[in-house]
Formats: C-alpha cells, sequence, structure tokens
C-alpha cells in the first residue's frame, strides 16, 4: 500500500511542472525550490544516496535482519548487550536517515513551518 502511495506521489511530482500540467507556469521556480533543497554531494554520499537511487528503509526487513542475527548470537552464547545497542543505534540512525534525507533532498521548510503551528496553539 505505501509503495503505492509513492509510486502516485512520484508520478504527480514528475507531471507537475510539465506542459499540460497544472504547475507548468511555475516549472522555473519548482527547478531553483529543488536545486535549492537538493543534499550537496558530500552529504549524498556520506549517506550512500548516488544517481538516481534513493535512501530506503524497510521496518520489515530490518526486523528479520535482527531476529537473524539475534537468535545467531544466541545459538553462539556469545550475546553481548552492547554490541546489541550499537546495533539499535544504527539501525535508527538508518530509519531517520532514509525518512529525512532519502529522496536527496532537506526537507526543513515543512518542518520548520509544523514547528510554528505548533508554537503557535
Amino acid at each position: 500500500m505505501n509503495a503505492k502511495r509513492e509510486s502516485e506521489r512520484k508520478v504527480l511530482m514528475e507531471k507537475f511542472g510539465r506542459p499540460g500540467g497544472p504547475g507548468v507556469r511555475f516549472k522555473t521556480h519548482l527547478d531553483k525550490l529543488f536545486k535549492c533543497l537538493s543534499l550537496p554531494k558530500g552529504a549524498k554520499e556520506e549517506l550512500g544516496i548516488t544517481g538516481d537511487e534513493l535512501l530506503s528503509y524497510d521496518d520489515e526487513e530490518e526486523e528479520a535482519t535482527k531476529v537473524a542475527r539475534q537468535a545467531k548470537a544466541h545459538e553462539d552464547e556469545e550475546f553481548d548487550q552492547a554490541k546489541e545497542d550499537e546495533h539499535e543505534q544504527k539501525r535508527f540512525l538508518r530509519k531517520m536517515n532514509a525518512a529525512i534525507f532519502g529522496e536527496g533532498y532537506f526537507f526543513l521548510i515543512p518542518s520548520f513551518f509544523r514547528m510554528l503551528m505548533f508554537l503557535k496553539k
């Protein structure tokens, strides 16, 4: 369901500024906005974003990896809570990076406006 929604969103964004789209008049502004919001090359390299490849996070896959890693550690009788905590921190960081920078853009503007609305309440 989520993948379908993401694909529809991507198609709508691509069609927005094209001829015949609702935002054809704003094409230059849209291009400038995306250019300004794009992550710098160094940041993309650090996050592992290359070309058109997006940064993604799959909860089910990560959970399966976690369970497999824990089962192997219990089999080997080498379960170390410190290592497990370190893996959880890395997992959380991957999830946050995918949520914040997954498409290769900054998302500070919507967050800033949400903060202003929250503070206004």
